[in-house]
């Protein structure tokens, strides 16, 4: 796989990159071979702490979605995280009084977990928009990764109001997948 270009060279840490491969491995994905395909370390006591670039960040994930012919996998991630799995910044947004404030406190923690990615929350009288971005980075942390994040969030809002919530509209930084 090609990891060339001007773009996704940044390193980052993120809880992402060990739920990712679980998410294969527990599904029989030969985690390792796509490890070592990308000249990384496989080591799962190391994975929450690997550092790797968002263009390796994009492999893995494009790989791992190809093994288990799953192209929403970030949905997929989404659906089947264990609650609690992002620690200390998942629990402020999960106690917090509502759904605004939730978000407030997942912009202001997020860079414990993953300094690269920023949450920016806006608010109108009106509405209330989230923003996830890779600062630098026109595709975000990648199609994978920005459905993870964006259906983590929303599935954290809707646990916390105990109800079905849905947003008024979503974009999303990546391309469209080509059909």
């Amino acid at each position: 796989m090609e990891l060339t270009g001007q773009r996704r060279s940044r390193q980052m840490r993120s809880p992402f990159l060990a739920l990712l491969l679980a998410h294969g491995a527990e599904r029989g994905v030969d985690v390792a071979a796509i490890m070592r395909k990308l000249g990384l370390r496989h080591d799962p006591n190391a994975w929450p702490s690997l550092a790797i670039s968002l263009a390796q960040l994009d492999a893995i994930a494009a790989e791992v979605a190809d093994a288990l012919g799953d192209p929403d996998l970030g949905l997929s991630m989404a659906i089947a995280r264990p609650p609690g799995s992002y620690g200390v910044v998942e629990y402020a947004a999960r106690t917090a009084a509502s759904c605004e404030a939730a978000l407030v406190r997942l912009a202001r923690y997020q860079r414990l977990v993953n300094d690269v990615v920023a949450f920016e929350v806006t608010t109108t009288a009106e509405t209330l928009v989230f923003e996830h971005r890779v600062d630098g980075e026109r595709e975000g942390t990648g199609p994978h990764g920005n459905v993870f994040a964006l259906a983590t969030v929303l599935e954290l809002l809707r646990r916390l109001m105990g109800a079905p919530m849905t947003p008024i509209e979503v974009a999303l930084a990546h391309a469209r997948p080509s059909a």
